[in-house]
This record gives structure tokens, C-alpha cells and sequence, in this order.
């Protein structure tokens, strides 16, 4: 028994030094042992709200730009369309079109510009209308010149965000102000066009009808102002105090004469509809 128990415990103090310890789960020795993994650093994250904000604006100008390049390019119809109306008014003609079976002219001269035609036979209008040549060629020339330098101007204006103005607009304001408004009355009549604002029709109870006019008058001048067209007379209507007391000079079977009318609305249709 003594033996035994010698045996027994050299057994067991042989086996427990070289007992094997339970490993430990995957999970904890892998969390253990691996590398920590380097958080998103801040300015990574900066970078990229950055780079996205600038994403954001270019997209909001880029935006921006067609729509105003759509709007100059509407604008820019318009004022061809305008300058089609203004001449087919004036009776300016265009270079007239050949024939197709026309042959062509044994001798070419140099070769006329898209224009050039219409801006000679004004320029010979102005002369039959008692300007002299080298006037005429100038006015014809600042007609051709004035609906681009109008459009250059109100482009320049939208840029820099400030109002183009009216007179901008208006090539036709900005003629006469160059010319003043006795030669510009002249440039009109040897067109053949209007130099005065027709009234075909006087609202009854009106300022016109109470200050005497009849249809087929002709407002002069408005204010000590004077008026080409019925937009001359809106013009003026919205300046200055509503009701104060407006001198208007009226023509009548050849005869001037002055009316005294409140300004604001006159109560008169001037040529197809339109009420001032």
C-alpha cells in the first residue's frame, strides 16, 4: 500500500506541470493580439466636406450661367425682332434677292456685307430728307451700331447687378439723345414716320375729355416735353406728381395749342387699342 501510494503520487506530480491551459476563444485572442485599427483621422473627414461644398457650388454657378446665357439669347431675338419692326416701319429696304435663272454679273465687285445694303438706302433717305451726306451716313451707321452697344450695355449691367435703365433698352432713346430732339423730329419725317402721338379715341369722363380733346388730335409735347411716341407719353405720365397741374400741347388741323391736365392716366386710345 505504501508502494502504492508512491506511485500514485508520482503520477500526479508528473501530470500537472504538463497540463495543458484551455485556449482562450477566437474572438478574445483575435482582439487580443491584433493591431488596433487607426480611428478617421478629423482632417481626412474636412477634406471631404470641403471637397463637396465646392462640388455644391460649382453645380449652383455652372446653373447660373445657362440661365443667363438663355435669357441674353432671348433678349438678343428680341431686339432683332425690334430692329426688323423698326425698319420695316422706317421703309428701309433690305438687299432685294436675286432670281434664281438670274446669270451672274459678268464683273463682281467686292463683296457687301449683311447691312451694308439697308444702311445705303437710309443714308440716301436721310439725304432726300435734307440731311447731308456725311450726317446721314453717321445716322445710318449709329442705327446699325446702337441695338448692339444697347444689348453689350445691358449685359454689362446684369453683371455687375446693377439696373440697365430704360434708356439702355431703347436704342430709339438713346438716337435721340445723340441727335437731340430737332434733328431726331427731322430723321422721323424723312422716314415718313409719326412725330407726334395720335389720338383716335377720348374716354368719356377722362382728363382728356374734360380738358377738350377730340379724336384725331395729336399730342406735341407733354410736360415741355416732346413726344415721338405714345411710350414718350407713358413716360412722362409716371414722372414727377400724380394730379399736379401738366401743360400739353395739342395740335389740331394744323393749329397748337395747350391744355392744362392732371398728370397721370389721360383717358386717350392712341392707335390700335392702346389707352394712355
Amino acid at each position: 500500500m505504501i508502494l502504492a501510494g508512491l506511485v500514485a503520487g508520482f503520477a500526479i506530480a508528473t501530470w500537472l506541470p504538463g497540463r495543458e491551459r484551455p485556449a482562450p476563444a477566437s474572438g478574445v485572442r483575435d482582439a487580443a493580439t491584433a493591431p488596433a485599427r487607426p480611428a478617421a483621422s478629423a482632417p481626412t473627414a474636412g477634406r471631404d466636406a470641403a471637397l463637396a461644398s465646392r462640388l455644391a457650388e460649382v453645380e449652383a454657378a455652372l446653373a447660373a450661367e445657362l440661365d443667363e446665357h438663355a435669357m441674353l439669347e432671348a433678349r438678343l431675338d428680341a431686339l432683332a425682332a425690334e430692329l426688323a419692326a423698326f425698319r420695316a416701319a422706317a421703309g428701309v429696304p433690305g438687299a432685294a434677292p436675286q432670281q434664281a435663272s438670274a446669270p451672274p454679273p459678268a464683273v463682281r465687285g467686292p463683296r457687301e456685307r449683311p447691312g451694308e445694303a439697308s444702311q445705303r438706302d437710309l443714308t440716301e433717305r436721310l439725304v432726300a430728307g435734307g440731311f447731308t451726306t456725311d450726317r446721314a451716313a453717321y445716322i445710318a451707321a449709329r442705327v446699325e451700331q446702337l441695338p448692339m452697344e444697347a444689348l453689350r450695355a445691358q449685359y454689362e449691367a446684369r453683371r455687375n447687378g446693377t439696373p440697365a435703365g430704360e434708356a439702355v433698352l431703347s436704342f430709339e432713346r438713346a438716337l435721340r439723345a445723340e441727335l437731340g430732339d430737332v434733328e431726331y423730329e427731322r430723321y422721323l419725317a424723312a422716314l415718313g414716320r409719326p412725330t407726334s402721338v395720335p389720338v383716335s379715341n377720348v374716354l368719356a369722363s377722362s382728363p382728356a375729355e374734360q380738358a377738350g380733346l377730340r379724336d384725331g388730335d395729336r399730342i406735341v409735347a407733354y410736360g415741355g416735353e416732346r413726344v415721338f411716341t405714345p411710350r414718350d407719353l407713358d413716360r412722362l405720365t409716371f414722372e414727377g406728381t400724380p394730379g399736379e397741374p401738366v401743360l400739353v400741347d395739342v395740335l389740331r388741323d394744323g393749329q397748337t395749342f395747350q391744355v392744362v391736365i392732371p398728370r397721370g392716366p389721360l383717358g386717350v386710345t392712341s392707335g390700335r387699342f392702346r389707352r394712355r
